[in-house]
Formats: structure tokens, C-alpha cells, sequence
């Protein structure tokens, strides 16, 4: 039978700066990316990680959380936080209990926001891809003066592993913008960051987003399920159409969790997403046979999904529906037609019945359940 330990994180949190945890007390993470480049705002308002932190990662690879391009093996995320340094040596950075956070928008496009501040300043952070061609992650910073007094002279700081960035700013000015892009290498096994003028925002980008399903609703929670569904389900998905089934958990694909999220990516507007993904499911994760892969791989019969078969033909039809397009589905017809036949085979009857059966999904389900009621 399956080995279940597939499953579980392998990854002991216990090693390491506590930013690789994947489950921080209280956290909240925020996805960016464009499909070149992924991105997570971390808040961990308890103070078991970084107040504030910025993962960067290829979204073609799918890695544990401590592999990601920001991530510094001894401070964690700590280096992508801000520092604000009054006269060299008062140094002002978020606290966990201080810091807000939430979504806006910049020229239609989606933008993590976040604030905090002190007696003396209050600093506004927004985290947003300015393009769809490039692996590039815009962050502005917005250093507004409180006190009543001059301020400086000033420096703000940050970095990504080993490379930092300090920027002086005039003291005599109430309200101060600074400009970083954070920028995938050609290999995409580098980050690098720079100090910018100003931030051109695309505006095809602006259009693109522009056009996704705007909807809403009358209980706050439910826009904000629907906003961060929509904002954030392109973000983990590369433009190739890979996706880590349980983001830096699994590390493994599935059919079924992908086709559930193709139906997300059409449901809320996102149909060139879709559709890459759709076609990766079809040509890559069914073999000559109609077999679909789960966990990225080709199971025994006795352990394979069968319901997977159902879900990608159930998400080609909505496909179909919600864009007119057949052009899948004309193309890769014979292809289709066995992942039909597949689960139809006699290997998978059971003859009493006439019904589907294997012990992956039947058999050891109604074993365990006998022994479970055995020991009550």
C-alpha cells in the first residue's frame, strides 16, 4: 500500500531560525507573484518569528519554506524588514503588536499593504507585481514624520540574505517614498534588489486585472474569502502551470487538487491561468493508458485516485463552458476519452455490485473502520 509518510512535512521546524515554521503562532501570510516570480508577506504579531517578513521564491520549484531566495539560514526573514535609523544609532523597525495588514489596490493591481508606527514616524509598506513579463516584485515605502520636530539624519535599511540596502533621506522633509524592486536572476536562484527612482507599473498588468470577476457580497468576510481567493490563487502557480498541492508542505502535485484549482482560476477570471494548468494536467499528468498522477506519481491500481479522473474531466467541461474554448478538448480528444474509460475497467469492478472498487480508496477505509470498532 501507499507509504503515508509521503504525506507529512519532513521538515523539522526545530532546526533552524523559528521563520521556517510553517505554522508561526497567529501568523498571516499574504501571496503575491505573477507566474515568474512568487512572493509571501509574513506577519507574526507573537513574537515566535519575524515581526515582518518577505519570502521570495521560484514558483517552477516547489520547496520547503527554508528554501526560499529571502530566506537567511541564521535571521530568518529578519534582513527584509525595514529599519529606520534616526542620527546613526535610534533605530525604529515593526513590532508584531503594532503592525496592520491587509490588501489595496495599485492601479488595479493587487497590493499587500502594511503599517505600523511610533511617536515618531509611521511607515506604509506596499508589496505588489508592477508587470506580467518579468520576475519582479515592486515595494514601495512611505515614511510619514510625527514628531514636531526635524528628523535625520535618516537611513532606512534592508536586505535580502547578504545583500543590504541603505538609503539617506533629508531630514527637513515631512513625508518620504522609497522604491525597491526585487528581482529574480536569469537561473532564478538569485535575488537581487535595487533602489529605484520611481516604480513603472505596466499597463497591460492594470488592464489584465481590471477585467477579473469583481464581486460582492454583504457579510465582510465573505468579500474578503473572495478578494484574498482571487488575488492570491494566480500568485502560487507558475506560468508553466506548476503548483505545490500544499504550499511549502507537500512539495508534490495532484490531478485533483490542481483541477479544483483551475475551477478557482475560472471562477474568478484568471483564464489563460486556467487554461495553462488545464493543459499541463492533460499532456503531462495522464499517461497513454488515461492514468491521472497523484503525489506526482503513477500509482499501483490498488492505490490509485480514481475520482481524479472525474475531476479533471468535470473542470474541462467548465472550462469549455465559462470560455468558449474547445480547442483542449478537440486536440487531446483521444486523450480525453480514456481518462473516461480508465476507472471503467474490470481491474476496479466489483462483481457483486458492479460498482468501483480499489483498497486505496474503499477496501482499507472499511478495514480500518472494522478496526477501530473492534476496539471500542
Amino acid at each position: 500500500m501507499i507509504d503515508v509518510k509521503e504525506h507529512f512535512y519532513d521538515d523539522d521546524p526545530n532546526k533552524g531560525h523559528p521563520d521556517c515554521r510553517t505554522r508561526l503562532k497567529d501568523a498571516s501570510y499574504f501571496f503575491l507573484g505573477n507566474g515568474l516570480i512568487s512572493a509571501a508577506v509574513q506577519l507574526s504579531p507573537s513574537g515566535e518569528g519575524s515581526p515582518m517578513g518577505l519570502l521570495i521564491m521560484d514558483p517552477d520549484k516547489l520547496q520547503k519554506k527554508r528554501e526560499a531566495l529571502s530566506f537567511d539560514p541564521a535571521s530568518g526573514l529578519g534582513d527584509t524588514m525595514i529599519e529606520v535609523v534616526f542620527n546613526g544609532d535610534q533605530t525604529n523597525s515593526p513590532h508584531g503588536s503594532e503592525i496592520s495588514a491587509g490588501w489595496k489596490e495599485v492601479d488595479f493591481i493587487p497590493a499587500v499593504y502594511v503599517e505600523w508606527s511610533n511617536s515618531q514616524i509611521k511607515v506604509t509598506e506596499f508589496f505588489f507585481c508592477p508587470d506580467l513579463h518579468s520576475a519582479s516584485l515592486a515595494r514601495i515605502i512611505k515614511i510619514k514624520n510625527l514628531a514636531n520636530k526635524k528628523l535625520g539624519p535618516i537611513q532606512v535599511r534592508t536586505g535580502i540574505l547578504e545583500d543590504k540596502k541603505s538609503v539617506s533621506l533629508e531630514p527637513s522633509v515631512d513625508e518620504h517614498e522609497i522604491y525597491f524592486i526585487y528581482e529574480l536572476d536569469k537561473k532564478k536562484e538569485k535575488v537581487n534588489i535595487k533602489n529605484v527612482s520611481s516604480i513603472l507599473i505596466d499597463p497591460l498588468a492594470s488592464e489584465s486585472w481590471k477585467k477579473k470577476t469583481q464581486a460582492e457580497f454583504k457579510h465582510p468576510l465573505l468579500n474578503h474569502y473572495f478578494v484574498s481567493s482571487r488575488n492570491q490563487l494566480p500568485a502560487v502557480i507558475s506560468r508553466s502551470g506548476t503548483a505545490d498541492a500544499g504550499i511549502w508542505q507537500y512539495n508534490r502535485e495532484w490531478v485533483r487538487d490542481h483541477s479544483m484549482m483551475v475551477m478557482g482560476l475560472l471562477l474568478t477570471g484568471h483564464h489563460e491561468q486556467a487554461r495553462s494548468m488545464l493543459l499541463r494536467l492533460i499532456t503531462d499528468f495522464v499517461s497513454s493508458d488515461g492514468d491521472t498522477v497523484d503525489s506526482s506519481e503513477r500509482r499501483h491500481p490498488d492505490e490509485i485516485e480514481l475520482d481524479q479522473n472525474g475531476e479533471l474531466l468535470w473542470v474541462l467541461w467548465n472550462y469549455m463552458l465559462w470560455t468558449n474554448d474547445r480547442s483542449l478538448a478537440e486536440k487531446y480528444w483521444t486523450k480525453i476519452e480514456k481518462v473516461a474509460d480508465f476507472p471503467l475497467k474490470d481491474i476496479f469492478r466489483h462483481s457483486p455490485s458492479g460498482l468501483l472498487i480499489n483498497r486505496r480508496d474503499y477496501w482499507e477505509r472499511h478495514q480500518l473502520h472494522g478496526i477501530e470498532a473492534g476496539m471500542e
